[in-house]
């Protein structure tokens, strides 16, 4: 890949004068709100968590991207707790993507115990490694491969709010798989991480595309695949 150039990295420094200003004790309401939505999950009342982290998220992306460090965090748990309530209904899929987008906005939910959330965190945590193995032995390289064609632009009324706040020549690395889905996002570091509100709209934007997939001889098959993210 090539190094970074300079744009996305004044993207990042700058962008926080784009949206809206935080408002007092909004990141306390957040915490509040999560708090609420691990509840819910310790519940079973799994609609209520996806409602819950779905408005967070939603009000997170309408404010200034202010308290990094906190919101990080915030944003990191609406991801995890979404895709423990997406693998206890049958998301499965779905959930593998949230965890994921979860430890590309905090690293250090590499290392939790998926287990302390009882069985949709086991049942995650297993569905994770099967995916990983499943994909990295059926990706397909080399010549021959037909690449993937996109089927719609990737857009979100969140990312289009944020638009000047994506950097410029945003890339990100999944893998689009046999059914024209891309997976395990991974976002890339301009010497800095990506701000965690705008890493919410770029994955969720991303979950949603849709591609015609890639063929080899004729055979729909899984690729690794950039995808880039117009400002």
């Amino acid at each position: 890949m090539p190094l970074p150039k300079l744009a996305p990295l004044l993207a990042l420094l700058f962008c926080s004068t784009l949206l809206a200003e935080l408002p007092p004790g909004a990141a306390d309401q957040w915490q509040e709100k999560v708090a609420k939505a691990r509840r819910d999950l310790d519940n079973a009342d799994f609609t209520g968590v996806l409602r819950k982290t779905g408005k967070i998220q939603a009000e997170m992306q309408r404010t200034e991207l202010g308290e990094e460090a906190r919101l990080r965090g915030l944003a990191a748990q609406t991801f995890l707790l979404r895709a423990l309530a997406r693998q206890a209904t049958g998301l499965e899929r779905e959930a593998v993507f949230d965890l994921r987008a979860a430890r590309q906005i905090d690293k250090s939910l590499e290392d939790a115990n998926l287990a302390a959330f009882g069985e949709p965190g086991t049942a995650l945590a297993a569905a994770a490694k099967r995916e990983e193995e499943e994909l990295r032995l059926s990706l397909a390289r080399g010549r021959g491969v037909e690449p993937p064609r996109q089927l719609k632009p990737i857009f979100s009324d969140a990312l289009h709010r944020l638009e000047g706040s994506v950097p410029e020549g945003l890339e990100v690395k999944v893998v689009i798989d046999a059914e024209g889905r891309p997976r395990q996002p991974d976002l890339p570091d301009f010497g800095a991480p990506l701000h965690p509100v705008v890493a919410i709209a770029v994955l969720n934007a991303i979950q949603e595309a849709r591609y015609q997939p890639a063929t080899l001889e004729g055979k729909k098959v899984a690729v690794s695949y950039l995808i880039f993210m117009k400002p």
